[in-house]
């Protein structure tokens, strides 16, 4: 629940904020290490595209307010696919 907290869009969170698998009992879990980077990784994609979307698509001024190198965070838009030059969806930039 408090990942959907922070993961949510708005002050409320809603069903679609909430992402509920079933697993079979014999099913093979997941592990920590594994919910952790899943955990990480989708907090670093909300982050970056609400924080690019702030400053424009200005890569430069949404690093300073992050408080991050630019070409750290140029690095971390190139793991998530979300530079002009990636393979991406009409959804992976903000509008």
């Amino acid at each position: 629940m408090e990942r959907a907290l922070v993961l949510a869009m708005g002050t409320a969170v809603d069903a679609g904020d909430i992402d509920i698998q079933s697993r079979e009992c014999n099913a093979h879990p997941m592990s920590f290490q594994d919910w952790k980077a899943k955990a990480v990784y989708e907090m670093e994609h909300v982050f970056l595209k609400e924080i690019l979307g702030k400053h424009g698509l200005n890569i430069t001024r949404a690093a300073q307010a992050a408080q991050i190198e630019r070409r750290t965070f140029f690095g971390l838009l190139q793991k998530h696919k979300l530079t002009k030059n990636s393979a991406v969806d009409a959804e992976a930039l903000p509008p």
